[in-house]
């Protein structure tokens, strides 16, 4: 290994890829290799034929060290940015905690989560760029390549490493919003859209393939159009001056790019992230992430993001991978914290979910009047029954906790769905989500969208709605936790360029809901 360089480790449905990086006066790639994943097409692989193709790729590489930094791809990582009023930095940490799970889809318990801050002072605000990854996928993630004889010193979303290989390339100009694309040979896409180094949206889907097998380019343009006009409607103080397609010289990629040049209104430039770093090997989609990823370790600049745990990682820098009496003292550490946290974690979480009529208070008050009681027992000790009375209300209690985190319908993933099945002619002006208390202890949530239709002379307004009732009822994710969809109502607009108003809820039947 170069002094002074890092390894990074990707791999996707088909192939393993590892590169090592350094940075002199720009990013050099000193080596590289990929190798196939032979698990029948099968995904996620099987983790001893997965283990087989890293210790290959690395192997075919000619990488000494073992220390390497990974990444956590699609659904299973989430990157959001949101602004926080300008306040002291001892207290970044817990309002960022806090601020995040309006934002996060996830439950915040599962997720191992850091944070960029950029500081605005002449606007007085924060920009914060929150990034999180279910533990679950994280620990088996590091588990496969720990299996490998690899230590993990970090893992990421997709989208960091895209964006610092972004930097490298080709640095922008200050004030500048631009788009990278970023599509790999298995379909999966990255769209990110970032301003002055800092990321303000990161989407992740999958493109369609032909009868061929070939990628749908059609399927590509759709979701580019998408993420550009979801920005559009969420940044509206922010202009798209350009957009960037990672891809080589030749290929099906760089035939996108010639294409993609006609179909949206800016300029699009086409790079070849390794030719920029001084590599005259093939273009390759996955290596390029892998790239991103060994450059974290020697970027310039502010702190790089990191979803391993920092006592994890100090160890394995300091001392290698740790003993089995090691590890297990370090997960009872963790467990210590993410309990404080769960605790937390369950009294906004009760705060936020539940209505008026299961408020936050009144459940405090209960169980305070619940522990008074036990306590004012005749005799001052309370007997078994009774103790076994009140462990039956408290498992009852923490059930009802549980429901509300385990089972709630996450808003977040419903919006992100929205955008891709919202009729051109559509734009929506509110949506609401609710819990209605019913009686007999149950809850029913609601979604309430409110929207309207542009004036087009083409197009029956009413089959526009109707349009996009169905394609609400055809989506699992929108759907989910409900069963139930209707207009409640429509109204005509003055000609405003738009010609009518509606409201669509959807709910869960009184007879499926959630008994709390």
């Amino acid at each position: 290994m170069f002094s002074g360089s890092g390894i990074g480790l990707y791999f996707d449905r088909n192939r393993v890829y590892v590169a090592e990086m350094r940075r002199t006066s720009r990013m050099e790639l000193i080596r590289a290799a990929d190798v196939p994943v032979t698990s029948e097409g099968n995904f996620p692989h099987d983790p001893a034929l997965l283990t087989q193709a890293i210790q290959q790729a690395i192997q075919k590489a000619g990488i000494e060290s073992r220390s390497v930094s990974a990444a956590i791809s699609g659904p299973d990582a989430v990157v959001r940015y949101f602004e926080m009023p300008l306040i002291p930095k001892s207290e970044w940490s817990e309002a960022v905690y806090f601020e995040a799970q309006k934002y996060v889809a996830f439950s915040v318990k599962n997720l191992y989560q850091d944070y960029e801050i950029f500081p605005d002072r002449p606007q007085k605000k924060l920009s914060v760029v929150f990034v999180g990854a279910r533990q679950d996928d994280v620990d088996k993630m590091t588990s496969w390549l720990s299996a490998a004889g690899l230590k993990v010193v970090s893992v990421e979303p997709v989208a960091t490493a895209l964006l610092r290989v972004l930097k490298e390339a080709q640095p922008p100009k200050s004030s500048e919003t631009q788009a990278l694309i970023h599509a790999q040979e298995d379909g999966e896409l990255h769209i990110l859209i970032c301003k002055n180094n800092i990321l303000l949206l990161a989407q992740d889907y999958s493109i369609s393939k032909l009868a061929d097998g070939s990628l749908d380019f059609d399927s590509f343009l759709s979701e580019v159009r998408l993420s550009l006009n979801y920005f559009a409607r969420n940044f509206r103080a922010e202009a798209i001056r350009k957009a960037v397609l990672f891809a080589g010289d030749k290929g099906p990629l760089a035939e996108w790019g010639e294409k993609l040049k006609g179909e949206i209104q800016m300029p699009v430039e086409v790079i070849n992230p390794l030719a920029a770093a001084g590599s005259k090997l093939a273009y390759s989609s996955g290596l390029v992430i892998a790239m991103g990823l060994a450059l974290q370790k020697v970027a310039v600049g502010k702190k790089q993001t990191n979803l391993v745990p920092r006592e994890v990682v100090v160890a394995v820098q300091k001392k290698g991978p740790m003993s089995s009496l090691e590890e297990k003292q370090m997960l009872l550490k963790l467990a210590g914290i993410e309990a404080a946290a769960l605790v937390a974690l369950v009294l906004v979480t009760h705060f936020i979910f539940m209505g008026s009529q299961m408020s936050f208070k009144k459940t405090v008050d209960t169980f305070r009047m619940s522990q008074a009681k036990l306590a004012s027992l005749p005799g001052g000790m309370a007997s078994m029954q009774e103790l076994n009375d009140k462990e039956v209300f408290l498992t009852k209690k923490m059930g009802v906790f549980s429901s509300l985190i385990d089972k709630r319908a996450y808003l977040t993933l419903k919006m992100s769905e929205l955008t891709k099945i919202l009729p051109s002619h559509i734009d929506l002006t509110t949506i609401n989500y609710q819990d209605t208390d019913l009686t007999e202890g149950k809850k029913r949530m609601q979604l309430r969208i409110e929207g309207r239709v542009q004036t087009d002379p083409s197009e029956d307004p009413l089959a526009v709605i109707n349009q996009f009732v169905n394609n609400l009822k055809a989506s699992e994710e929108v759907m989910r936790g409900m069963n139930q969809i209707r207009i409640a109502s429509t109204r005509k607009l003055p000609d405003e360029g738009y010609s009518l108003a509606f409201a669509i809820e959807c709910s869960l039947s009184d007879a499926e809901a959630l008994t709390v």
